[in-house]
């Protein structure tokens, strides 16, 4: 399909990155401190997505290190999450040229469905309540789609593929603490893929999000 294949850089090996944070996540649920938060990001696609895909919504379960308070400057995040994106048209043209002849065609993309699972990392550079931060995640997209793809004379196709995708989540934001156990934070950042399967389109956008976090130990 003509839309869902404009990436051409293959993918490293991704088994030892998601193992690694598959440890992170592991090692994370046995420290002193428990602090388990929901983040739900505004996702924007950005380059040629923005032609393909709408911008989405969608949520994440988080779990960070170190204390609420700005004792812990530096603190550590993993999550796993999920969105949905929904494609700007209804149906897209496509065409093939054979033999000199000119062949007209049209995509539709049924479902477009990504699983981030994130490792990362933030400071927080000043004290008290209200704090800024700056951050970076990396991100490891697992993606699955859906779609019809036609030109006359030459293939009817209706496929089903998952694909791999490695992206690196620069950020900055404000936290703010209420209470003694609640974390309310709010930033923006931009995937820049690393690397992709042969058959995915770029994992490019922007991404803003509002989080709220509960400190189980203070």
């Amino acid at each position: 399909m003509s839309y869902l294949r404009n990436c051409n850089q293959k993918l490293k090996p991704v088994h030892k990155i998601l193992s690694t944070i598959v440890i992170f996540l592991v090692l994370g649920c046995f420290t002193a401190s428990a602090q388990y938060g929901v983040q739900v990001s505004y996702i924007a696609p950005d380059g040629n997505n923005i032609y393909i895909f709408k911008p989405a919504v969608g949520v994440e379960l988080k779990y960070t290190t170190g204390a609420i308070d700005t004792s812990s400057r530096v603190r550590f995040a993993f999550s796993i999450g999920y969105y949905k994106l929904s494609p700007t048209q209804d149906t897209f043209s496509n065409y093939l040229v054979s033999k000199g002849k000119l062949y007209p065609g049209y995509d539709i993309v049924k479902n477009y469905s990504v699983i981030p699972v994130a490792a990362g990392v933030e400071y927080h550079p000043f004290e008290g309540r209200l704090t800024p931060y700056i951050g970076m995640d990396l991100d490891f997209f697992l993606i699955n789609y859906s779609y019809h793809s036609y030109v006359e004379m030459q293939y009817d196709d209706n496929k089903t593929e998952t694909d791999l995708a490695i992206s690196a989540i620069p950020k900055i934001g404000l936290s703010y603490q209420i209470g003694n156990n609640w974390l309310l934070s709010a930033g923006i950042g931009y995937s820049i893929e690393i690397a992709s399967s042969s058959n995915v389109n770029s994992q490019s956008y922007f991404k803003s999000t509002l989080g709220l976090t509960y400190y189980l130990n203070k």
